[in-house]
């Protein structure tokens, strides 16, 4: 569970991550894809094959967790490209989230 304080929210990678992914493999999946993209600026296909094959991933996890990053808006697929980058959708969703539960606690 992540501990958000107005003046503090400089929580590590994998306590966010941990909120949206079950199982820990999941979580180091999306974590060595965001740190992928944050270093290239993008991931290819050919890009998450060797991701895979390098840290012994299962392909179909790796995928899972990959759609279930895009289905959350936390990657975007470049049309054409084949190309995965990071959005800002997700983080934007959470902003929403955050100003709605404080507006609900603000009415108890």
């Amino acid at each position: 569970m992540i501990d958000f304080y107005e003046q503090d929210v400089s929580q590590k990678l994998e306590d966010l991550l941990d909120v949206v992914f079950e199982k820990e493999i999941q979580v180091e999946i999306a974590k060595t894809i965001i740190n992928h993209i944050k270093k290239y600026h993008r991931l290819s296909y050919s890009e998450t094959k060797d991701l895979i094959n390098e840290n012994g991933f299962a392909r179909s996890t790796f995928y899972y967790v990959l759609q279930k990053m895009k289905r959350l808006g936390m990657v975007v697929k470049l049309h054409g490209t084949g190309q995965y980058i990071l959005s800002k959708r997700f983080g934007n969703a959470l902003n929403r989230m955050y100003k709605a539960w404080k507006k609900l606690l603000e009415e108890v």
